[in-house]
């Protein structure tokens, strides 16, 4: 099965404080910034949700994302499990950090950026790109611009084709709102519909081929 970021954006609601405390709505403030949840599903169906968190200060933004999806039929066919960490200066990629859990296909990968660019460790491989090069992660309208993407779960770097659709009306937290539709292509295996309200991601889509083409989506909730 083939998964999408955001993911996280991969792709989901936001957390609470207690197991029965009203959550936060989306975007809203909270001690480490803001925080964004959605729903990852599949033809429809719930199957996980990716949390994301955005911590900006000055001209530093720190992202945290958590994306946990389970495929279950009577019993679990596919579990997905990722942790990301990102830190920016300006438009400017400082570090990042994933750690993935693929059906128990574990892959570590780390970026790090110099003057000369960015020197990528993945599963133990060391590898470069150029410095305008950022991982897949789609938080922000910053990655549908980008010529060269690394794949967050592996690390290996995608030459990228980007596309505005224009915009288009879909559900934000439950009311049709307008947002910029944009198809990124980075291969026959790696494409993205993605849709922003402002800077914000709101809904992400990929066609499954692993599953004869099933949808899997992630929508802001």
């Amino acid at each position: 099965m083939r998964r999408f970021i955001a993911l996280p954006i991969a792709a989901l609601a936001i957390g609470s404080v207690g197991a029965h405390a009203a959550p936060p709505k989306p975007g809203a403030k909270t001690e480490a910034g803001t925080q964004s949840v959605y729903t990852v599903t599949r033809d429809g169906s719930p199957i996980g949700r990716t949390i994301v968190d955005i911590d900006r200060s000055g001209d530093t933004t720190k992202v945290t994302s958590k994306t946990d999806i389970e495929v279950k039929v009577i019993i679990v066919l596919y579990r997905f499990k990722q942790d990301v960490t990102e830190t920016w200066k300006g438009d400017q990629l400082v570090s990042f950090k994933s750690e993935t859990d693929d059906n128990g296909t574990n892959h570590e990968v780390s970026i790090t950026s110099s003057p000369k660019g960015l020197t990528i460790l993945a599963d133990g491989k060391s590898s470069t790109a150029p410095a305008g090069a950022v991982p897949a992660t789609w938080w922000s309208t910053k990655f549908v611009k980008a010529k060269l993407l690394i794949h967050p779960d592996t690390g290996r770097v995608m030459s990228a084709s980007v596309k505005d659709i224009g915009p288009e009306q879909v559900p934000v937290r439950g009311t049709p709102q307008q947002a910029e539709h944009y198809k990124v292509s980075a291969g026959k295996d790696f494409e993205r519909d993605l849709w922003y309200e402002g800077d914000q991601l709101v809904r992400v889509r990929i066609k499954d081929a692993s599953t004869q083409g099933n949808l899997i989506g992630s929508d802001l909730q």
